[in-house]
């Protein structure tokens, strides 16, 4: 049957623009916004203005979004001229390889263990703690290896007075001793501690071989000051009966409220990290209706529901006072609290640690809780809850920490 003129001249046309639209495309090239991220689309990534990335054609039509590290949007544009050199893709790589962060973000695990320690400040200690954190990959590894599941991960926090002796580095830009935070009723304490190690596994034999092994290596150069082992307790709540963690960013919004970007750049890719034990008294918790405790923390027991923030000037429950937000947004941390009991000795508790890239969004957090917004009304959780330690770190990349070891 023959075909209608009309129709093979419509297809001619469709063919000529198809072929138009592809060569403008080739040689249009691709700009990545917000230079964090990479594009597996072209051969070199060349700085454009404002900091982005364009990679210049001829390539592959890539997709609106490209992959990033923080999820900026790509599009399709020309680059403003730069003079620039170009990067290649394998530097860009490199460059993400040199910021690779610890296990900062990997998920809660059924076991958990923080581990605080403190070094000897005699040379011989401080290159033996020197030549442990430049291993730690390989530390882990020797326990992933028997681990099926492959999860257990570590993560290693310096602290501000062990910085320079260990590191001989630039001090992070907000790193500083934990502060002492002193309210009209409760008191969040500061604790020595100059190395944390914070290790989460699938099971407890795992965490015990790692810390055997870990403290052998150390020898008499460290001293434990603090050991707590936790526990994942039902469906993720803590003692006091609650979910813990609801709050927690995920997504593309975790790396961003974690890891240290451009505004410290020698630091990239680190965290800082507060932990403090707290004691609860459970007796008095659970004296509480259930009401009066879901007012406390903001949410349902049993459901997790969010409940409506008190109308100000009353008193504000757990979830507002930890919720902090200015003129640029709401910001957050990411919480890896655990419980912990020794039952035979009558202790209940929760290991707070939550690691952030702006460190005073958890001092701020700690502030309004022990002082009250507006004060005193402080965090009633605090009235059956005892902060008995109080730290700070600086989680680095995995470069730095393995550049230690010389």
């Amino acid at each position: 049957m023959a075909v209608p003129a009309g129709t093979v001249v419509m297809v001619i046309v469709v063919r000529v623009v198809v072929a138009m639209v592809a060569a403008v495309l080739a040689r249009a090239g691709t700009v990545l916004v917000g230079g964090a991220g990479v594009c597996r689309h072209a051969g070199t990534i060349r700085p454009g203005a404002g900091g982005d990335y364009y990679i210049p054609g001829p390539h592959p039509p890539m997709p609106r979004r490209c992959r990033l590290e923080f999820g900026e949007r790509a599009s399709l544009a020309p680059p403003t001229p730069s003079s620039q050199p170009e990067m290649t893709v394998n530097q860009r790589r490199t460059d993400m390889l040199d910021t690779e962060p610890q296990a900062i973000n990997a998920p809660l695990s059924i076991a958990a263990a923080f581990l605080v320690l403190s070094i000897k400040d005699d040379a011989a200690s401080l290159a033996t703690a020197r030549s442990v954190l430049g291993s730690t990959d390989d530390l882990v590894k020797n326990i992933v290896i028997r681990d099926v599941s492959g999860t257990f991960n570590c993560n290693v926090g310096i602290s501000h007075r062990a910085w320079s002796p260990l590191t001989g580095k630039p001090m992070p830009r907000e790193l500083a001793p934990f502060k002492e935070i002193r309210g009209a009723t409760h008191t969040a304490v500061s604790t020595p501690g100059d190395l944390l190690y914070h290790v989460r596994a699938p099971s407890m034999d795992l965490i015990v071989e790692f810390e055997k092994t870990l403290l052998d290596a150390f020898g008499d150069a460290a001293v434990a000051v603090d050991e707590v082992a936790g526990f994942r307790y039902f469906d993720a709540r803590d003692l006091l009966g609650f979910v813990d963690g609801t709050a927690n960013p995920d997504g593309l919004s975790l790396p961003a409220a974690t890891l240290v970007g451009d505004e410290d750049p020698e630091h990239a890719g680190g965290s800082y990290v507060v932990v403090q034990k707290y004691l609860h008294d459970l007796a008095a918790w659970r004296a509480r209706q259930v009401e009066e405790q879901e007012r406390i923390i903001g949410r349902t027991k049993y459901d997790n529901t969010e409940l409506p923030d008190a109308p100000a000037p009353e008193q504000k429950s757990h979830k507002t006072l930890c919720t902090i937000e200015d003129e640029q947004g709401e910001h957050d941390i990411f919480r890896c609290n655990m419980p912990f009991a020794n039952p035979g000795r009558g202790e209940y508790g929760t290991y707070f640690i939550g690691y952030s890239r702006r460190l005073w969004v958890t001092e701020r957090m700690l502030e309004r809780m022990f002082i009250g917004d507006p004060p005193p009304l402080h965090d009633r959780i605090l009235d059956v809850s005892k902060a008995t330690t109080g730290t700070t770190f600086f989680a680095p990349n995995r470069k730095f920490l393995a550049d230690l070891g010389g």
